[in-house]
């Protein structure tokens, strides 16, 4: 783990929004054929989907979520940290989720006086290179908060400012 502050944080889940949604809707589909396959008069179709809203189904954004990508500056190089749950095996409604520090997902090295959208393509090309690497194949890395910002931010001035070869912070100590 390294020292260097994260500037922003990437979610990597365990399927796609689309992928969830059909596993969802096949299980809502299922409990409302087995209901009326079994037609228990003392239970409506909406209570029964009611009850499925209440127990089987949870927010996509922050239930199935099993990883992390941690960006963070350190020298001239843009790296990434990533954090997954510890889990043998990845499935939908894991419980109990404990995040580790699995290891570095990429570190690229910026050439001097980058504009701030060649900094940011670097930085994506970095995220979309790991997408075929394990442990991220076939996972969903999701990219939608980070292009939202990217326009935003002054990617030359982040890079300077977070360099801690150029502007050493003091070590955090942690207890």
């Amino acid at each position: 783990m390294n020292e260097e502050p994260y500037y922003f944080e990437i979610p990597v889940y365990r399927n796609s929004m689309n992928d969830y949604l059909k596993e969802t809707t096949t299980k809502k589909n299922k409990i409302l054929t087995d209901f009326y396959a079994y037609n228990r008069a003392e239970t409506s179709s909406e209570r029964i989907l009611d009850i499925f809203h209440k127990v089987l189904w949870h927010p996509y954004q922050y239930n199935e979520v099993i990883g992390w990508i941690c960006l963070y500056i350190m020298g001239n190089q843009v790296r990434g940290d990533y954090y997954f749950i510890s889990s043998k095996k990845i499935r939908q409604n894991i419980k109990r989720k404990r995040f580790e520090y699995v290891g570095k997902a990429f570190e690229h090295t910026l050439k001097p006086h980058l504009t701030n959208e060649e900094i940011y393509n670097a930085i994506l090309l970095e995220l979309e290179k790991i997408k075929k690497n394990k442990p991220f194949l076939k996972r969903h890395i999701d990219l939608n908060a980070f292009n939202t910002i990217a326009e935003f931010i002054d990617w030359q001035k982040l890079v300077e400012k977070l360099n801690s070869f150029v502007h050493p912070r003091k070590k955090i100590t942690r207890s």
